[in-house]
């Protein structure tokens, strides 16, 4: 059994944000050769969330974010550092997700791509890892 670690940097720009990173997670399995496994995306930070969905919802994930959490609520946490409803928001999306990898590529459906979704931006070097196993 072979496990391989990886990492992906990325900077952010605004509050939320959505970044499709199916390419740069497929570029590291054609890198390593990898054929058949399992890989996993996980975000190291409380207020960011990996999904699997179209990445055309983006301004829609945005919007049901907003409503579900909204920004004039009072929360206990922004006593600390005004940052609860990212975190809240975070909750609301997993912070990994697993797929399989059949001959060199991952079996994802056709609209479905692998989101990075940042919710207290903008931040620079946010770390996403990636875990494979053969």
């Amino acid at each position: 059994m072979l496990t391989l670690i990886k990492q992906i940097k990325i900077n952010t720009t605004n509050h939320i944000e959505i970044h499709n990173i199916t390419n740069k997670i497929q570029e590291i399995i054609n890198e390593n050769n990898i054929i058949n496994g399992l890989v996993n995306i996980h975000t190291l930070h409380t207020t960011t969330s990996i999904a699997i969905n179209e990445p055309n919802l983006i301004k829609d994930y945005k919007k049901l974010l907003t409503k579900l959490v909204p920004e004039t609520q009072e929360y206990e946490h922004n006593k600390i550092d005004g940052n609860a409803t990212s975190h809240l928001k975070s909750l609301l999306i997993q912070t990994n997700q697993t797929i399989p990898i059949q001959d060199k590529k991952m079996l994802i459906g056709t609209w479905q791509d692998i989101l990075f979704i940042e919710l207290d931006g903008p931040r620079t070097e946010r770390t996403i890892i990636i875990t494979i196993v053969t």
